[in-house]
């Protein structure tokens, strides 16, 4: 047989670029990010975006920052050509947002590109145009310092990629979520984004990250936020949460950002909600915009071409200080819900501005209403002059006087604010679940002898999964010994569990595959929370005053007396302004 040759062949230039292109830019919002990150990495505190069709047809960013000469916007578009590293030490050192010197490679390889750009240092601008990633023409322009990206016919050369983008409005959607995002992230930086000549986005510079939030998210949820800040060696965090009270049924309102960097990281995400525990209604999530400063040499940026994913060389580190941060913060404030008898959040946006003639209007007038509430933080905050001890003082239930009883289910008092309605099985529950743990985390582990061992038999991977957490296994109650090849004695499992069942270990090592000791101390917590239930007084029970007054004392005393361990408010306040405005005592 003869010997075959040509069946390995290099790449040719433009074929790289197009397979690299489509690791980068996999839809039109992945351009706007990494146009957007180019142009914060600029130093740009202006930054224009502008999309046809969900930016599928015509993507432009404009930026006011240091802009290229006419000799590096040439070199720009060629791939691994970038001003943010020189070499290996670089990399694992990064502080920008962009370091590849892949992005406008990636893009001008898979579209009709037009670059307007000029630096302080030149008299006139360069504009360069460039068909897939051929440069058709280079010239002097005027312009502004700062740099302009056209981007057009995005996928026109791969026909493929271009026939899986989704519709106008989902790919206007995602667009709108990273602008958006970037927005919260960036207070020094005036960020627009139109849909055609329409303003979709208008976040000015602001003094305060809180403020982009009130222009971004509206005022309601400015009000409902609380401050996270903590530092620690391992990180710097920073940022705001949600009270528990306001939640969300997605998790489209939480973004981290490592170093500025805006990432997806599923370590911090746990602990955010490890951080709230008990405190979140089942299915429900929280808004979270937290800041993670960390050492670059100890993150790893270089991981996805996207690189919106990282991995952190002191994860577990990193989860502890998110979790405190997040749980500290929420035990330092009141979270009793104030409810307002009529449900703002219920309103369309055109029943709460009226007047607003369309979406435009309407934009304007959330932005005014959010203007009064930064206005109106600014006058609480020099009225009191000391709004950091306030709240510190404000981590207890506030001083209240019991007036009865509400179908046998809520408990009635009176405080400083106006009404305070307990609900009493919600509020007994909170006290027993911290009582029942505090217990537990005392006298540790109690473990329930099985008055006959029981023998299991187990795969070969099961097996080996039960020898790799021997130890584990042992500190948390159960007492397994090796009895055979793969087969296993049963003397103890932990009295909490209650009894041996035959799926009890099975259900263990889905588990130790998993996040090992975590979720085996979930499992006993969800059975402290159901005893907690069970022992605690119900919707339907009527009590004396001195058992209202008893409960509400041991309330009190709760490490979080704000919400059940499912995650219930165990109490709600009406102000008198709003009884006021019921009883037309006030317009």
């Amino acid at each position: 047989m003869g010997k075959q040759l040509g069946v390995i062949n290099i790449l040719d230039e433009n074929l790289i670029n197009k397979i690299a292109a489509g690791e980068v830019v996999e839809r039109p919002a992945a351009v706007v990010k990494e146009l957007i990150e180019n142009s914060i990495d600029s130093g740009a505190d202006q930054i224009t975006i502008t999309i046809g069709e969900g930016g599928k047809s015509y993507i432009k960013v404009e930026d006011n920052g240091c802009g290229m000469s006419k000799e590096d916007a040439a070199l720009s578009i060629h791939r691994h050509a970038t001003s943010k590293i020189n070499d290996s030490d670089d990399l694992f050192n990064i502080k920008t947002l962009g370091f590849r010197g892949e992005a406008l490679a990636s893009i001008a390889a898979v579209s009709q590109t037009r670059i307007i750009t000029k630096d302080k240092n030149s008299v006139i601008g360069t504009q360069i145009d460039t068909e897939g990633p051929k440069i058709r023409s280079i010239k002097e322009t005027a312009c502004n310092k700062g740099t302009i990206i056209e981007v057009s016919s995005l996928f026109y050369n791969t026909p493929a990629r271009k026939k899986y983008m989704r519709s106008m409005k989902t790919e206007h959607n995602v667009i709108v979520d990273i602008v958006t995002r970037y927005s919260l992230a960036n207070k020094g930086i005036f960020v627009r984004l139109y849909h055609g000549n329409k303003l979709i986005i208008n976040s000015p510079k602001t003094k305060k990250i809180l403020d982009n939030i009130v222009f971004i998210y509206g005022p309601e949820v400015g009000k409902n936020l609380i401050e996270v800040k903590h530092e620690r060696s391992a990180a710097k965090i920073s940022g705001y949460i949600s009270k528990p009270s306001m939640t969300r049924s997605s998790r489209s309102q939480q973004s981290i950002f490592v170093n500025g960097r805006y990432v997806k990281n599923k370590a911090v995400s746990d602990a955010i909600y490890s951080g709230y525990h008990s405190m979140l209604f089942t299915q429900r999530h929280p808004i979270a915009l937290l800041f993670i400063e960390i050492n670059p040499g100890k993150i790893d940026v270089n991981v996805h071409p996207a690189k919106d994913v990282i991995r952190i060389e002191e994860e577990e580190k990193i989860y502890d200080a998110v979790k405190f941060a997040v749980s500290s913060a929420l035990e330092s404030v009141n979270l009793t819900p104030s409810a307002s008898i009529d449900s703002y959040s219920n309103i369309s946006s055109t029943k709460r501005y009226p007047f607003a003639k369309d979406q435009q209007s309407v934009l304007i007038a959330r932005e005014e209403s959010s203007d009064t509430y930064m206005k109106n933080e600014e006058k609480r905050e020099t009225r009191t002059g000391k709004r950091d001890d306030i709240q510190a003082q404000e981590n207890r239930i506030e001083a209240y006087r019991i007036l009865g009883q509400l179908n046998k289910t809520y408990i009635i008092a009176e405080n400083a604010e106006g009404l305070l309605l307990i609900d009493q099985h919600a509020a007994e529950e909170r006290v027993n679940y911290e009582l029942l743990m505090k217990k537990y985390k005392d006298k540790g582990i109690k473990i329930q002898k099985l008055v006959k061992p029981r023998i299991i038999e187990l795969s070969p991977a099961e097996a080996n999964v039960i020898k790799d957490n021997s130890e584990l296994l042992k500190k948390t109650g159960f007492n397994i010994e090796e009895y055979g090849k793969n087969s296993f004695l049963i003397r103890t499992i932990p009295g909490i569990f209650g009894r041996f069942y035959n799926d009890l270990i099975t259900d263990l090592i889905k588990e130790l595959q998993s996040v090992s000791a975590k979720k085996i101390d979930a499992i006993k917590e969800e059975r402290i929370i159901r005893f907690a239930c069970r022992k605690s007084v119900k919707a339907g029970e009527e009590m004396t005053k001195e058992q209202m007054q008893s409960l509400m004392k041991k309330l009190e005393k709760s490490k979080q007396p704000f919400s059940c361990p499912h995650g219930r408010p165990t109490m709600i306040s009406i102000s008198i302004g709003e009884l006021e405005k019921k009883f037309k005592r006030v317009g």
